[in-house]
């Protein structure tokens, strides 16, 4: 079974049809079968700035799909926070922000090292002692 770890960005784009991602997400989620995980800095990222840049509207929207969809919502842990907060300070020139880190953390944490990004910073991001590669979704 395909899983994959989504993104802030691929969820602004779905929710906002005026976005230039935004045929681009759509089709992926038409077309992605398998299990996606969303952690809970992203649902909040997302739904942030959705209200700021779109509407209330587009909150409720976005956490119907998530309901509805079947995403298994990725909760935070103390050993999580301890590795975002390495992670962020090992990247603190890109920089990374908190659900970035998330994802990372989670990623090494579960092996799951397919990410559907609007990001290009998940190009230079490395998990684990490996530094495994991160596989960027959608392909470009």
């Amino acid at each position: 079974m395909n899983k994959i770890i989504i993104d802030t960005g691929p969820l602004l784009a779905l929710m906002n049809p005026r976005d230039k991602d935004h045929l681009i997400c759509l089709n992926f989620f038409k077309s992605f079968e398998g299990k996606i995980f969303i952690p809970e800095a992203v649902i909040t990222e997302t739904a942030y700035f959705l209200g700021k840049r779109v509407s209330a509207e587009a909150q409720i929207q976005l956490l119907d799909f998530i309901f509805k969809g079947g995403f298994s919502i990725i909760s935070q842990t103390e050993n999580m926070l301890l590795r975002e907060t390495e992670l962020i300070k090992k990247y603190k020139n890109v920089p990374m922000d908190f659900a970035d880190a998330t994802i990372v953390a989670f990623a090494e944490e579960s092996k799951i090292y397919d990410i559907f990004t609007l990001d290009k910073d998940f190009s230079i991001y490395r998990a684990g002692k490996r530094k495994k590669s991160f596989i960027v979704w959608p392909k470009q």
